[in-house]
């Protein structure tokens, strides 16, 4: 008498496509996530709106400018990539995609706005910016 024994076929392997959808949802999860940290970045390829947590604050971002405005006084300064800030009476009512709580720190290409209880600090690569609050700013 004799006796076979069933080999069991290995698995196949996942197709590519499938691999990249797995790749690309990953990618997405951890992009939504970043943004739930106390440290946030952003592209600097589109603008980039977002406000202070009262709402009193408003700022748009693009890869050569960032402008912020006071809603309160109509206080706006612009700072570019690599000069200095400058106030404009120019204004920009935006929303803002993204609320900054007090003691974040967000990047949007060469930019950082540092949000804290008082107002925003905005600093370009080269340490210029400005800081502006509710009633008042003044540039560095």
């Amino acid at each position: 008498m004799t006796t076979t024994t069933a080999t069991h076929p290995r698995p196949l392997p996942a197709p590519r496509r499938s691999r990249r959808l797995a790749v690309g949802a990953l990618v997405t999860a951890v992009a939504a996530l970043g943004g739930t940290g106390m440290v946030g970045t952003a592209s600097a390829d589109a603008a980039q709106t977002f406000r202070s947590k009262t709402g009193n604050i408003f700022c748009k971002a693009s890869r050569s400018t960032i402008s912020c405005e006071s809603r309160a006084s109509g206080i706006r300064y612009v700072l570019s990539r690599y000069g200095g800030a400058y106030r404009t009476g120019a204004t920009y009512r935006g929303v803002g995609n993204t609320t900054l709580g007090y003691g974040m720190t967000y990047r949007v290409g060469s930019f950082r706005v540092r949000s804290g209880t008082a107002g925003f600090t905005v600093t370009n690569r080269s340490g210029r910016g400005f800081f502006i609050e509710r009633y008042a700013a003044y540039r560095f």
